[in-house]
Order: C-alpha cells, then structure tokens, then sequence
C-alpha cells in the first residue's frame, strides 16, 4: 500500500511539473510588470517643484476612498519615475500636498514597457478649468516672473559687458571697452562700478594718446586732454552713485 501512495505521489508531482512547463509556455505566468517615467509643468509652464503621480483602477469611488494601486515621487526638477506596474489601463493623477491637481486617463501600460507620462498644466485644457480667480492669480503671476527674467536678463547681460570690457581694458583694447561701458551706462546709469570700469577703459586710452603724442615728439593736445577729462568724470559719477 506504501508502495502505490509513494507511486501515486511521485506520478501527482510529475504532472503538476508538467502542467506548470506547460502554462509558462502557453502564456499563463504571471506578465512582467510595468514601468513609467515622466515630466510635470504646473500652470505657468515650469516644473512642478514637488508632488506625487498616483495611478488607480478604482474610478468609481470618491477621491478620500479611492484605492491607488502605484504611487510615485516627483522630484525637485520636476520628474518621476517608478516600476512595479500590472499591466492595464488606468487613471494617472497628479497630487501636490495630499490634493488632486491634474489627471490623465485611460493610460495604458503593456508588460514589460517603460511607459512615458507627462503631465502639462499649461495647456488650454486645463487653463480653462480654472475658476476666475484661479485664472487671475496665474496671470498675475506670469506677469511677475516674466518682471523678473527680464530684470535678471538685463543684469546678467550687464556682467556679461562688464567682463568684456574688463578684459578689453586689460589687453589695450580701449575703444572696445569704452563702446561696451557706455552701453552698460546707458542701461542702468545709476550702478557706480559701470561707471568706474568706463573711466578705467576712458583713462587708459588716454595714457595711450598721450604716450604715442610723447613717442612723436608732440606736446599734448586738446584731444588728449578731452580724454582725460572724460575719464575724469566717469569717475565722478561712479562717486555720486556710491555714495546714493
């Protein structure tokens, strides 16, 4: 009796292998799990600076019951990423301090697949879900941060002309770095190191006169003097300005 169970335990295991061969070759083991990665701008076209994607099957119940089957970090620039993933379709929401800001749905993941997801808040879809006073906040956003690359274009273009003619100052070049000072002047009059960084390039054009005026035997002209009198009042102002 021993003998038959021992045989009919062996003979159960040996089906039981052979069924599982067989369903992993039919396509009956389980499907490789899903992957995603993506990019979300919020409403003025910048990347959303914190926030999580969720992702849910479950579109029936209310937002507090619903039950999220994926949950990803976004990071500070914006991107997430994550695995793990049945495949199927779902419901893919951006949240930001545990309430919902943006969706897509019907978002399908294939087995196996590095699926990507972005998330836009600016396009006019979802501008136009605004409420009025969403919709004028924003604006008036827009309008202070474009205040505010526009100031920080001007200064970095400010450094970028200061630079040069720094650099002009120091090789020779003085009509080069008085052109590039008297366009910073001209921008913003009232920064006293424009105005020192024009007398510089002002005085050493001058010295250069004056040596070449030496160099030829020739007394200093009026033209030489104008120089130096310019330079002297680049340095003027530049005081004035300091001490505003």
């Amino acid at each position: 009796m021993n003998r038959i169970g021992r045989k009919w335990s062996v003979g159960l295991a040996a089906c039981l292998a052979l069924v599982l061969a067989l369903a992993a070759q039919s396509g009956w083991a389980q499907p490789a799990p899903a992957s995603v990665h993506g990019h979300v701008n919020n409403a003025i076209g910048a990347p959303l600076p914190k926030g999580q994607i969720k992702l849910t099957q479950d579109r029936s119940a209310d937002e507090k019951s619903r039950k999220y089957t994926n949950t990803f970090d976004v990071d500070s620039s914006g991107n997430f990423k994550g695995t793990g993933i049945a495949p199927g379709t779902y419901l893919a929401i951006v949240f930001v301090d545990d309430k919902s800001v943006d969706y897509l749905d019907n978002v399908t993941f294939a087995a196996g697949e590095d699926h990507p997801l972005n998330f836009d808040m600016s396009r006019k879809e979802y501008i136009d879900k605004m409420t009025p006073e969403e919709k004028k906040q924003l604006e008036e956003y827009k309008k202070k941060n474009s205040e505010a690359t526009a100031a920080n274009q001007k200064i970095a273009n400010l450094n970028a002309l200061l630079t040069q003619a720094r650099t002009d100052t120091k090789a020779g070049n003085f009509d080069s770095a008085i052109t590039a000072m008297q366009q910073a002047t001209t921008q913003k009059p009232d920064e006293g190191i424009l105005w020192v960084a024009l007398g510089d390039a002002q005085l050493g054009s001058a010295d250069a006169a004056a040596k070449a005026a030496k160099a030829a035997g020739k007394p200093v002209d009026a033209t030489v003097q104008a120089k130096y009198s310019e330079a002297a009042a680049s340095y003027k102002k530049a005081l004035e300005e300091a001490q505003c």
